[in-house]
């Protein structure tokens, strides 16, 4: 297994460093965590359409289902340990997919993830 992909912040702290939200998106965390259990090693996000879009590894859709991706379509990959991770740091139910001037985050409660690699051009370890 390659390297840990992604790093959890604090809210206030990718606020500072990757700036304000411009674009984001909620999700059930219980619907995240069912649908990641369909990948081993990536989950990777993007927001396409003002959506939630996810996929695992190999690029695999896994969210939202039957939905067609482009390969020029750049998604921002972390490992799967880490966005389990995050999804221990609160009880909240819902967490925001989000679109930074830079960056795609994932926030959920008061952690936010980032740190992800850009798909394509690394799409796999």
């Amino acid at each position: 297994m390659g390297q840990t992909t992604g790093k959890i912040w604090s809210k206030d702290e990718a606020e500072q460093l990757y700036g304000e939200v411009l674009q984001s998106a909620s999700m059930n965390c219980k619907e995240l965590k069912n649908i990641i259990s369909g990948t081993d090693e990536n989950v990777m996000f993007r927001l396409l359409d003002g959506n939630v879009a996810i996929l695992g590894d190999g690029r695999k859709v896994i969210y939202p289902a039957g939905a067609s991706v482009s390969a020029e379509d750049v998604f921002s990959r972390f490992s799967k340990s880490v966005v389990e991770e995050l999804l221990t740091k609160s009880e909240e139910e819902t967490l925001y997919v989000e679109n930074r001037k830079e960056v795609l985050t994932v926030t959920y409660g008061e952690s936010t993830l980032e740190l992800g690699l850009p798909c394509p051009p690394w799409c796999a370890e």
